[in-house]
């Protein structure tokens, strides 16, 4: 499945699936626009980072009033964290339309990693610009990550699927912070891609392991095998 486009309009039903701008209703026209607007957003902090961004730039490129986007979504910090919100939310529901408890998890962190590869301007600028020295900024991201893994990890312990005892809200934020940490050390230069995955993958599988049942342990297992078989297949062919 493709992962969602930063560069293009989210939008999200109800249930908050992503869904194509033209099978919105006309009703909608108004989340229409604002998906617009976050996509602009998003591509505008791409190319510039936190320091370029300004309301203005978004003013022009997307033809409205800097009054109505302050407005709408406040001043410059809110637009940014809504755009890059956006992206999170659209990202962490294409995981679970991938996979269930807990293997979801491991495809989130997979989708950390092809994003890195297919739009590494944005990943870039994202950790670059918010993750390291804007700490309120970060701050905000990190929180939105947290609640949202936090209510599937509650789903998933409402499941039976999670060990007695395992705090929802301290898992949710480890597993926030280890996909921040390790896609920020890759944007830095680090870590290259290879090590991205290696890094993501390990490090969420351990603390998955950790929280689920022993009984649910074989499915992490499995899920691993199968994501390492091509790339054995891809080193072997090397040789």
């Amino acid at each position: 499945m493709l992962l969602p486009n930063p560069f293009e309009p989210i939008l999200h039903d109800v249930s908050g699936r992503e869904v194509p701008v033209v099978r919105q209703p006309s009703g909608t026209a108004h989340r229409v626009r604002r998906a617009h607007i976050l996509a602009n957003v998003r591509t505008v902090f791409s190319n510039g980072g936190y320091e370029q961004f300004t309301i203005r730039k978004i003013s022009e490129v997307c033809s409205v009033t800097a009054q109505t986007l302050h407005n709408t979504f406040g001043g410059r910090t809110e637009l940014i964290v809504q755009a890059l919100n956006d992206h999170t939310f659209a990202i962490e529901r294409y995981s679970q339309s991938v996979a269930n408890h807990p293997i979801m998890f491991l495809v989130l962190a997979d989708a950390y990693v092809r994003a890195a590869m297919e739009t590494p301007e944005f990943v870039r600028e994202m950790c670059i610009g918010c993750f390291s020295d804007r700490r309120p900024l970060f701050q905000r991201l990190l929180a939105f990550g947290t609640r949202s893994k936090r209510s599937m990890l509650i789903d998933a312990s409402a499941r039976g699927i999670l060990r007695t005892g395992v705090d929802c809200e301290a898992l949710a934020r480890q597993i926030a912070i280890m996909n921040t940490v390790t896609t920020y050390e890759w944007a830095t230069g680090v870590l290259n891609l290879d090590d991205l995955r290696k890094e993501l993958i390990s490090g969420i599988s351990l603390l998955l392991f950790g929280a689920v049942k022993p009984s649910e342990a074989s499915a992490i297992e499995a899920w691993l095998e199968e994501y390492a078989r091509p790339r054995r297949a891809g080193t072997a062919a090397t040789h």
